[in-house]
């Protein structure tokens, strides 16, 4: 037979799809939850024979929960939750080849691992810039202490909405392993025992109709293990290699790398291996700090050539939803957020308008350029100004932008020549080498002689002339490149920032006339309950406006146990 599916939109459109056939020789696997039990069942078409053995394996992120023969005489497998980790799991039916014939991904959640989290404040109410005590407690099921660390925001409930679509138990166990866009992922974390029963319905649905994304599971149940080509990544490194020989073009081996920090104390050495290459890995150190990187030979040679690997940051990738593109007035929520804003910093700041002194604008003529004897008005002439408006970095991409010079590499032409061009310096000869290498900021005027133009040079302006005027009227003398050694500002770690927090503890500061209109009046990224209590202490000051404030709790225990808790602190007067 032949099924199709209608569907109405919201304006009563209906369209028709037809749906696959069915297969005549097809297996599935049906899972069912009902009371607490997990039942995995094996649908076939009615003209096939079980003959041959087929196995079933269940892993959750990984870690195999279940893997045996299935009986061809039994009706169905059932499995207790409380014996299964919370999060996903994925079942798979396979042949005696280990080939994959159905696959069925579940939710389930395991009430054993659920951190019990019990916040008691001192006050049921607190005043304008009372002091606020509050203690957190973890247990586990059986009501035994739990150490944990965890994240604490306290916000303003007039001025900040907490997110209801994503939280850690979302980020951990449901958006990570699936793919695609899960709408409001947080609302099948959302019910208690009144629509339990519905949200795992929903959530098996979902499970239907999305990817698994953690690896390609019928390879690694092949023994198909895909191995990584490059070192983990546990942290920063420098990274790099060195090459030496006559020509430095040959792996240098066991050369000694040293590693000297300018403005940090820090100092490492390492040596090469066979290809060549060195890493330093195992340190961390702050933002902007300056490292030299040096290879030499045990003996003290500098003959090398020494590269450092490229430390690239991963792409931002951000997926937009929805873009506001209403009026923001209309939005009570934002004015009220944005009024507390503007108030704030006329406080903290004052107003926001500066009187400038009387100011004079004194111009200076521009020096006119020097141009040497040789230059010729029938030559391509690129003045100081194209030259800004070019905005080069360097002087290969100033010359690629010359008519009739070609630049390939370290190669230089003009109109095809065979050979280099005669390079002048403020009418000095210099080589090319030192064309490529001159800084722009130094350049004043560039001219390009071609065909007749270059005939006054003789033999020597035969494959044309590049003409330079320097802004200064000198020939910069190069210093001498360093093959051995590279200067290295990578991205280091941020110091932390201590969350700002008023302190009421005197009469006179709880006095005090400046208005408190703090949004988020507490946050702490790294709040540890004790292993012995199970308990962590919060203390901070409430601010003016009188609200309630929300305070999220989200973290982990030591051995994976997520925690996750929403309560609320009344600020009345």
């Amino acid at each position: 037979m032949t099924y199709y599916a209608f569907c109405t939109n919201e304006k009563g459109i209906q369209k028709k799809f037809e749906l696959p056939p069915a297969q005549p020789d097809a297996l599935s696997l049906k899972t069912l939850w009902s009371k607490g039990m997990l039942t995995v069942s094996v649908n076939h078409s009615p003209n096939i024979q079980l003959t041959q053995p087929l196995y079933l394996i269940m892993h959750c992120r990984g870690v195999p929960l279940y893997n045996d023969v299935w009986n061809n005489n039994s009706q169905y497998l059932q499995f207790p939750q409380e014996i299964m980790p919370s999060g996903i799991i994925n079942i798979l039916l396979v042949d005696q080849n280990m080939n994959p014939i159905s696959e069925r991904m579940i939710f389930n959640t395991n009430e054993l691992e659920q951190v019990s989290v019990t916040f008691e404040t001192d006050k049921s109410n607190y005043q304008k810039r009372d002091a606020v005590s509050a203690k957190i407690k973890l247990a586990d099921a059986n009501n035994n202490p739990l150490k944990g660390s965890m994240s604490i925001s306290i916000t303003d409930d007039k001025d900040v909405k907490p997110d209801t679509c994503n939280n850690i138990f979302t980020a951990l166990l449901l958006a990570s392993e699936l793919k695609g866009y899960i709408e409001s992922p947080a609302y099948y974390f959302s019910g208690d025992e009144s629509n339990s029963r519905t949200l795992q319905t929903q959530l098996d649905a979902l499970m239907l109709t999305q990817g698994w994304t953690r690896y390609n599971v019928p390879a690694v149940i092949k023994g198909e293990i895909e191995k990584p080509t490059s070192y983990l990544e546990a942290g920063f490194v420098i990274s790099g290699t060195v090459k030496g020989g006559v020509m430095m073009t040959n792996a240098s081996k066991e050369s000694i790398v040293s590693l000297i920090s300018h403005n940090y104390p820090f100092f490492d050495t390492t040596t090469s291996d066979e290809n060549g290459k060195f890493i330093f890995a195992g340190f961390e150190l702050p933002d902007t700090v300056n490292y030299i990187v040096q290879a030499s030979s045990p003996k003290g040679g500098t003959r090398f050539e020494l590269s450092l690997d490229e430390n690239l940051s991963p792409p931002i990738k951000k997926q937009m939803l929805w873009e506001y593109s209403g009026d923001r007035t209309n939005n009570p929520d934002f004015e009220n957020y944005m009024s507390k804003a503007e108030e704030k910093f006329v406080i903290e700041n004052g107003v926001r308008t500066i009187f400038l002194k009387e100011v004079t604008v004194v111009g200076k003529a521009k020096e006119k350029v020097n141009r040497s004897p040789f230059s010729s008005p029938f030559n391509q002439i690129v003045s100081e100004e194209e030259i800004e408006k070019m905005r080069a970095i360097d002087m290969r991409m100033i010359l690629m932008r010359l008519s009739g010079v070609i630049v390939s590499g370290n190669t230089v032409r003009i109109r095809n020549n065979p050979g280099d061009p005669l390079v002048l310096v403020d009418n000095m000869e210099t080589d090319m080498d030192m064309l490529l290498n001159f800084q722009v900021l130094d350049i004043a005027e560039i001219e390009v002689f071609k065909d007749a133009t270059a005939a006054i040079f003789g033999s020597r302006g035969g494959n044309g002339v590049i003409l330079i005027t320097t802004k200064s009227g000198e020939v910069p003398t190069r210093q001498r490149e360093k093959y051995n050694m590279k200067i290295y500002q990578p991205l280091g770690y941020q110091v932390v920032k201590e969350f700002y927090m008023p302190a009421y503890d005197t009469p006179e500061r709880k006095r005090s006339s400046e208005p408190d209109l703090r949004t988020t009046v507490y946050w702490n990224p790294n709040v540890n309950s004790s292993a012995e209590t199970g308990e962590a202490q919060v203390n901070f000051f409430a601010a003016d406006t009188s609200t309630t404030y929300s305070v999220i709790i989200e973290g982990m225990t030591p051995d994976g146990q997520i925690i996750r808790s929403v309560q609320k602190i009344r600020r009345e007067d």
